[in-house]
């Protein structure tokens, strides 16, 4: 990654330890400016509903919505300072529409669209844009890294559903490779960052995403992206528009 002129200091989102250290590192490379973030680590726990305990949600949320608000609201001052910034967001189709047996992650996709929602329209005259991406189904190792979440926390076979969940193992130990309906490479999503960030010269500053989004490793990080790219007028024009920015993989 460094031979690509990528930089990785640690930023997990259930750690705040590491969120500040992580972006104090960021900031100390880049003479304490920062043009965007991209929010993207998180994990998946697959289950009915009715079998996720509540401490399971508490972990999920903590990975997946509350290390993203955390890392964001150190954010927003330096952005506010220094009169721009972006703030990307990677949701899911799952931020708006829900699946069974996916409860738990939908839950928390829920929750960052309308926190980033609200974030967007509070940040209005700052030069501070907030975008959501929300991509389909998309290469990656999220299944294969919620197996540990389903193994800690369903109790399936004394579920009521028990012989439901022989499907969903099924599903979820399979590693034949096969793709789902829809499936479209990781490159997708990065195409949509780039269009959302605006990047047009190489970033000086970028903390990509393992969990998720590149190559899926369990620990949950943040991507720090793109110090010294400008001003917002730079970066790309502002919508006239009230409406939400959004980018689906699927459709734009």
């Amino acid at each position: 990654m460094r031979a690509e002129g990528f930089e990785s200091p640690l930023i997990d989102y259930q750690d705040d330890a590491t969120i500040a250290t992580g972006l104090q590192e960021v900031l100390e490379a880049t003479g304490g400016t920062l043009d965007a973030l991209f929010n993207n680590g998180a994990f998946a726990c697959p289950g009915a509903v009715e079998d996720v305990p509540t401490d399971a949600l508490r972990a999920i949320f903590e990975a997946n919505f509350f290390g993203w608000h955390d890392l964001s609201r150190r954010v927003i001052p330096v952005m506010r300072a220094q009169g721009h910034g972006r703030i990307v967001q990677n949701s899911s189709v799952l931020g708006l529409v829900t699946l069974p047996w996916r409860g738990a992650y939908v839950s928390t996709k829920f929750a960052l669209e309308g926190l980033t929602d609200t974030l967007r329209i509070e940040m209005r005259g700052t030069g501070i844009e907030v975008i959501l991406i929300e991509p389909g189904p998309v290469t990656s190792r999220i299944r294969e890294n919620a197996i540990p979440h389903f193994e800690r926390w369903i109790d399936w076979q004394n579920s009521a559903r028990s012989d439901q969940y022989a499907a969903l193992k099924h599903r979820l130990y399979d590693d034949s490779g096969k793709k789902d309906a829809f499936e479209l490479p990781a490159v997708s999503v990065t195409k949509k960052l780039i269009h959302a960030v605006g990047i047009t010269a190489a970033p000086c500053a970028l903390l990509r995403d393992h969990a998720h989004l590149h190559h899926g490793h369990v620990a949950p990080v943040a991507a720090i992206a793109c110090s010294g790219l400008g001003p917002v007028q730079e970066l790309g024009p502002r919508p006239a528009s009230r409406f939400p920015i959004r980018f689906s993989c699927h459709t734009v």
